[in-house]
């Protein structure tokens, strides 16, 4: 089966099929030129939202920061993380059940 699409059933002629080339290549320009602005403007809304929820948590962030480091120097020496004095203490621990009975 053949498909026609210019109606008259004769081959197109070579002007028609470079113009027809041409209006294609910039049919997919301008499709590649969009797909790029629509996926800029994706990235940044994205963007914005991203910079709206580090702006609205802020706050609780630093009170965050402050807890811990009050948490950490509250702490005895022995416990802080990185103050051990270099000392590494592995071990293994059984608990053992008594029956009291």
């Amino acid at each position: 089966m053949r498909i026609s699409f210019d109606g008259s059933g004769r081959p197109q002629s070579l002007v028609a099929r470079i113009v027809g080339a041409v209006l294609g290549v910039l049919a997919f320009g301008v499709a590649v030129a969009f797909s790029v602005f629509v996926f800029v403007g994706l990235a940044l809304a994205g963007l914005m939202v991203w910079g709206g929820f580090c702006w609205k948590t802020r706050a609780l962030r630093r009170t965050m920061r402050e807890e811990r480091r009050a948490r950490r120097d509250r702490a005895p020496a022995g416990d802080r993380p990185g103050r051990s004095g270099g000392a590494v203490i592995e071990g293994e621990a059984v608990r053992v059940s008594e029956d009291r009975g």
